[in-house]
């Protein structure tokens, strides 16, 4: 099991540039599910739960996120049950996505923006000069330059 880590949580639709369908990694990876261990169950269930994303319809997004719920109970495995528990907590959220699907990637990318922002200055003295400066660069435009005079 040591060194495979990134075999389990690769994507296995996006291979990266030199590699190819049939890799070392896709060999180890395939010996590794036909072991059947706890690790590999809880795989082929992350595998299945991607394809929530592509319901067509909240009826259809429901009834296979309810099948993924029962299946991650099915499973004996504590770190899946806590999973499910939560989908089941937040079933609504989830399933809103078929209405509207929109999410926050947008958001999230201008929050790491400012955080950088803040983190290069170490700090502002007003935060006057902080929202000047947060509209300045995700706005697109230059720096300002800031001329000190001594007297």
């Amino acid at each position: 099991m040591r060194g495979t880590r990134y075999l389990w949580l690769k994507d296995p639709s996006r291979p990266s540039p030199p590699e190819r369908s049939w890799s070392p990694g896709r060999q180890r990876l395939s010996y590794l599910e036909g072991l059947n261990l706890r690790i590999s169950r809880a795989y082929l269930l992350k595998e299945q739960f991607r394809h929530l994303w592509q319901q067509r319809s909240r009826h259809d997004a429901a009834a296979f996120l309810e099948h993924c719920i029962t299946m991650a109970m099915e499973s004996q495995l504590r770190p899946l049950h806590e999973f499910a528990s939560l989908l089941s907590r937040h079933r609504e959220g989830v399933l809103a996505y078929f209405e509207l699907p929109i999410d926050n990637g947008l958001v999230e990318a201008i929050n790491a923006s400012a955080k950088a922002i803040s983190i290069r200055a170490r700090g502002y003295r007003s935060p006057v000069v902080f929202s000047t400066l947060l509209l300045h660069c995700l706005g697109g435009l230059k720096t300002p330059t800031f001329v000190h005079k001594f007297a």
